[in-house]
């Protein structure tokens, strides 16, 4: 069944649940398209031309008899429909982490752990890099019902949604530099790497002698040091500080700050 505005369409095999011969329905039809008679209209199905649906204003009041209300018929219509749409939904958000893999690159990898010595965070910066590259590359309705995503909106809802899905599974850990906690900070985040990859091909315009492969990579690493946090590379070690020349004043570290630690120790 098929609701196009206020036109309900049946499909045959519908009919013939419902208790209508399908003799009656193809006789029907055949006289209608000789134009003998005016009910029993008919059209082919757009994805398949070998199925019939039928307009159901156009049955005969006795056949109509022995069918449900049109408001039922509505009403079963716009059920079936959602729950068509949440199975596709559904379906959309289980495919999301496979998507997910396509758009994490081994060079972002390499590209992190050359800032910090550190596997694990280099790892994490990888995967937000590849959520980041995903939604960038599906930015209009007509891209994100590619993938079965009605609009970005719901594509980024359900991105945060994975998010905090993961964080509670590994027990509160969200991903390195990546903590997203609702849409708002994810649109932040995509913001910071438009900008980043536009500010960063306006300035390779002028710069011709490069390939494209050059720039691509270039845009590439702008766009990524977006995720990079002011201080990754600390790796949360105590530092000792510099005894003054004279001994008797506490030990500061190198920021000026008293390293009251090792001064206490």
């Amino acid at each position: 069944m098929l609701l196009e505005g206020n036109k309900i369409w049946l499909f045959v095999d519908e009919l013939v649940s419902m208790g209508i011969s399908l003799n009656t329905i193809w006789n029907g039809c055949k006289r209608n398209r000789l134009g003998k008679i005016h009910s029993w209209k008919s059209k082919s199905h757009e994805s398949d031309k070998r199925v019939k649906l039928i307009d159901y204003d156009s049955l005969p009041e006795t056949t109509k008899a022995k069918l449900p209300s049109r408001a039922e018929l509505v009403k079963q219509c716009q059920a079936s429909t959602t729950e068509a749409q949440l199975e596709i939904y559904e379906e959309a958000c289980y495919s999301l982490e496979e998507l997910h893999k396509r758009y994490q690159l081994i060079t972002d990898y390499h590209f992190f752990l050359q800032r910090t010595n550190d596997q694990a965070k280099a790892e994490d910066l990888k995967k937000a890099a590849g959520w980041m590259r995903l939604l960038n590359a599906y930015k209009t309705p007509t891209q994100t019902r590619t993938i079965n995503f009605n609009t970005k909106a719901l594509l980024r809802q359900s991105v945060v949604e994975k998010l905090i899905s993961d964080m509670r599974r590994d027990k509160g850990r969200y991903l390195y530099g990546f903590k997203i906690t609702n849409v708002a900070v994810l649109q932040r985040k995509e913001l910071e790497w438009a900008r980043a990859i536009e500010v960063e091909g306006e300035k390779l315009k002028a710069e011709s002698e490069k390939s494209k492969v050059e720039c691509d990579a270039l845009i590439n690493i702008a766009a990524i040091s977006t995720l990079i946090h002011e201080n990754i590379g600390n790796q949360h070690r105590r530092v000792l500080g510099a005894l003054n020349e004279n001994e008797s004043q506490r030990i500061l570290l190198p920021s000026g700050r008293i390293d009251f630690s090792e001064w206490n120790a």
